[in-house]
């Protein structure tokens, strides 16, 4: 961590050691000994890392009340700080009840805590903890440079404490070995969450499916699991070039994506994928989707990996990768290969990444404490600060179609958060819809709520996706409201623009 005195930085894990990329991230850095971190209960069904790391402090507890679990926190960081006698940098993840009960911690005891809020993925979701967060954070960070505008884009006042720390992984001096391709199937591999609405699943058994229709001798290894598991399992049940490992321990991915000639990703959103960089790190070509995160700065299109341009739709993204395997074979899989890690070598290798952060946790040992501002809720979830970002957009949507008869998807939190607003637009909402079958048949407004399918039978002219967190989702799935001729609108669309393809 360099010479001078430097925070030690404290990861908070709030869904325990599964394997995410994550906690593949903070237990890299806490197995180095550059960082701690604070590890929650996790779901007993979900894999897990197999790890005995120095560093990491098990809570019992689950992200939920912030003020009884900054007192937890607040346990753990007054012990660090008395051993290295400057203040603890910790960086939430994921949970807004999380941040919150470090929000608590800035607002009781500043001098305690430096905190970093830390984007790894380009989504609403983080963009709200951004942008409600940001007060308590003696520094932001993008985990790529797309990100890192992002968060300028968003909190332009803190532009002064916004840096960009690549994320990275442990990088071999050496590519392995593949032996040649020549006589024998292709094969590829997809490790991570097997679900639909980030992921994009359900488009890889249809991808092997086109590539056989192409004369493509093949074979992909799915390795993970998640809520999509079934769902690929019944695509794949016939298909014997497709096989689902399941889960595997973090130390036994690297065998497969060195067996692997070719690592596909589908995503419609992602952060700088953990995943992408150890399958480049190991020498595997990445084919993958195109995404507004900042992949384009890990796979130099043509030279170090492939991007395609792909459709919302599983179908149309299973063709386009189908069509992305096939570049990738005609530029040269060897080449890519070298490519691939030679990029890793050069930027996203984690002995530089873990000096960067050194070099931050430095810099925050000298700056001033942070105050929380005593007007703000500690959760961004509260509905008070719910309704004041949503105020004007809500106008914006209605006055768009002054003559349109509304359907509001999502009667959740966001919606009940919002019934002040709505109201005063009860003329133009005809219904409510939602995806949860246990709502329909109830009312909100005086308005009926019905499924999706029913949303034309009430003479509905437009809809309204209603979430803030689940937004980017919804709008993947709006074809089944314009498949009945009605106009799809959201609320939260402002976006930061595509950087420049190389």
């Amino acid at each position: 961590m360099g010479d001078r005195r430097a925070c030690t930085p404290v990861f908070v894990l709030p869904q325990g050691l599964t394997v995410t990329g994550v906690n593949t991230w903070a237990l890299s850095l806490v197995e180095r000994g550059d960082a701690r971190a604070i590890v929650h209960g996790a779901h007993p069904s979900h894999s897990a890392f197999d790890t005995t790391a120095p560093g990491l402090v098990h809570l019992d507890a689950h992200a939920a009340d912030p003020e009884s679990l900054s007192n937890e926190y607040r346990a753990v960081f007054e012990r660090i700080a008395r051993e290295s006698g400057v203040p603890v940098a910790p960086i939430p993840t994921r949970h807004d009840g999380c941040f919150a009960a470090i929000a608590a911690i800035v607002r009781d005891t500043p001098d305690l805590v430096r905190p970093i809020l830390w984007q790894q993925n380009d989504s609403r979701y983080e963009d709200v903890l951004i942008e409600h967060f940001e007060p308590m954070a003696s520094a932001l960070v993008g985990a790529s440079e797309h990100l890192g505008r992002s968060i300028t884009y968003r909190v332009p006042h803190r532009a002064g404490d916004t840096l960009v720390i690549y994320n990275a992984v442990r990088v071999p001096a050496r590519a392995p070995s593949r032996e040649p391709t020549t006589g024998r199937p292709l094969r590829l591999v997809y490790a991570g969450r097997v679900e639909h609405e980030q992921k994009r699943a359900g488009a890889l058994v249809p991808m092997s499916e086109e590539l056989a229709r192409r004369g493509i001798a093949h074979h992909l290894r799915i390795i993970g699991d998640g809520p999509a598991i079934n769902d690929v399992h019944a695509q794949a049940e016939r298909h014997v070039h497709v096989e689902l490992v399941g889960p595997v321990a973090s130390q036994d991915v690297e065998a497969h994506l060195c067996w692997a000639d070719i690592f596909v990703l589908c995503s419609r959103h992602e952060g700088l994928s953990f995943a992408l960089l150890e399958a480049m790190a190991a020498g595997c070509v990445p084919v993958m989707t195109r995404t507004r995160s900042g992949a384009d700065e890990a796979v130099v299109d043509n030279v170090s990996g492939v991007l395609i341009d792909a459709p919302d739709d599983d179908a149309g993204t299973a063709l386009a990768m189908a069509g992305g395997v096939q570049r990738a074979q005609r530029l040269g899989l060897g080449k890519l290969s070298n490519e691939a890690h030679g990029r890793m070598r050069e930027r996203f290798d984690l002995e530089t990444h873990a000096r960067a952060l050194g070099s931050l946790c430095e810099h925050l040992a000298q700056t001033p404490a942070r105050a929380w501002p005593s007007e703000r809720p500690l959760s961004a979830r509260d509905p008070g600060v719910i309704r004041r970002r949503a105020e004007a957009l809500i106008e914006r949507a209605f006055g768009s179609q002054p003559r349109g008869r509304f359907v509001v998807h999502g009667v959740g939190a966001h919606t009940r958060a919002l019934e002040p607003l709505l109201r005063a637009h009860a003329a133009s909402i005809v219904a409510f819809t939602d995806d949860d079958p246990g709502s329909w048949g109830r009312t909100l407004l005086g308005k009926p709520i019905v499924q999706p399918s029913e949303a034309h039978a009430c003479r509905a002219t437009d809809v309204l996706i209603s979430s803030d967190l689940h937004e980017e989702s919804i709008w993947h799935r709006r074809e089944a409201y314009e498949l009945q001729g009605l106009r799809v609108h959201r609320l939260y669309d402002a976006q930061m623009p595509l950087r420049a393809a190389h």
